[in-house]
């Protein structure tokens, strides 16, 4: 994984979880936590699945 790929991933996550946090604040609750919790759950998986790559 290149360090413009890594860098991408984390403004994606960190744009997400700041837009999570706004739609919790301002609008639902509980769709800012689904937010926030499935942007968590895809770039730990994305994350996993590309060191993966790099090790074989």
């Amino acid at each position: 994984m290149t360090q413009r790929k890594l860098l991408i991933v984390i403004g994606l996550t960190a744009f997400f979880a700041g837009a999570s946090a706004y739609i919790f604040n301002h609008f639902n609750p509980w769709i800012g936590i689904i937010l926030g919790i499935s942007t968590a759950i895809t770039s730990i998986t994305y994350l996993q699945n590309q060191f993966k790559k790099n090790e074989k």
